[in-house]
């Protein structure tokens, strides 16, 4: 029984490495062809980590963007990406081809740029995740979000912390015309969609 269970815990987590992978290949075209620049996203894939473990990193130290957007349809969930100011800053920047330390407030265009690159990356993930359960997903518009991360989460966890301790993380390296911005991108299924995935891979 025990090496039953261990494998399919190796399996699910295989499975969701190649949900990350594939998701960061397909947005990697997909920002290249928005933005008409060398785009590349790379992820070791997903992490299930403890949402208590979440909120104890470096980034509570400082407010962080985040991109909200809930996930509907046959996935249910929520997807997250998160960045530091600075990182947001210097994203718009070389976004819209200024100079980098141009942008000091996320104003009404700053904010469409971060909300579209959320808008490109998670549905990519989430296509992804579609894709391997040969399902259809659907996101609801990005929100964009400037406060502690801890802070952001709990508005989004209320219900999933009801149903799970856990959430999917993918650190992921973002490489615009060869220059690395850091970022986190969280997607939180439901169990139900977590279910799904393993019935998938069983």
């Amino acid at each position: 029984m025990f090496e039953q269970i261990k494998s399919q815990t190796t399996d699910l987590a295989k499975a969701l490495n190649t949900i990350a992978i594939n998701g960061a290949y397909d947005a990697s075209r997909s920002l290249s062809k928005w933005l008409h620049k060398g785009v590349h996203l790379h992820t070791e894939g997903f992490e299930r980590i403890n949402l208590e473990d979440v909120c104890q990193g470096p980034e509570m130290v400082e407010p962080v963007v985040g991109l909200h957007m809930l996930l509907t349809g046959h996935l249910h969930g929520h997807t997250l990406l998160v960045l530091t100011l600075p990182v947001a800053r210097e994203l718009v920047d070389t976004m819209m081809g200024k100079p980098i330390g141009t942008t000091q407030e996320l104003d009404e265009m700053a904010r469409s740029c971060l909300e579209e690159t959320a808008n490109i990356v998670s549905n990519a993930f989430a296509n992804s995740w579609a894709k391997w359960l040969n399902i259809d997903s659907e996101l609801r518009p990005p929100q964009l979000h400037m406060d502690y991360l801890e802070v952001i989460l709990q508005a989004m966890l209320i219900d999933q912390a009801m149903v799970s301790d856990e959430i999917c993380l993918a650190r992921t390296e973002f490489h615009l015309d060869e220059k690395r911005m850091d970022w986190e991108y969280y997607l939180l299924p439901t169990q139900e969609s977590l279910h799904l995935l393993e019935e998938s891979i069983g």
